[in-house]
């Protein structure tokens, strides 16, 4: 288990320190010999492992980009406050919520932040 681990952290730490390996698609292996066929795994083996590199970025960049931005806004003695996935959202919110209580005459100017 412990080998299997470090080979693909070695693995992985090596595909990423080259170039990208494109994965050529075969139709006759019965004519390889078994060098060919060890070579043709271990660069399948790294084009995965790169793939499986730029999966794993792609899914924390995601996370990371999904930030919520929050709103606040004081009018006539009250505080409001509203969330969403952009600022346009989250100033919209609040700026509703406000307007539901009274006048949208003094909900004016949110804050808003990430």
């Amino acid at each position: 288990m412990k080998i299997t681990v470090l080979l693909t952290i070695l693995l992985t730490n090596l595909a990423m320190s080259q170039s990208i390996f494109r994965i050529e698609i075969g139709d006759d292996y019965k004519n390889h010999s078994n060098k060919e066929l060890k070579r043709r795994i271990w660069r399948l083996e790294r084009a995965v492992a790169q793939l499986q590199d730029k999966v794993f970025d792609l899914q924390t960049q995601g996370s990371r980009s999904q930030k919520t931005w929050i709103c606040t806004l004081s009018a006539m003695g009250e505080n409001y406050s509203a969330a969403g996935e952009t600022k346009a959202i989250a100033k919209a919110k609040v700026l509703k919520e406000c307007s539901k209580k009274g006048d949208s005459f003094f909900c004016k100017n949110p804050k808003c932040e990430q």
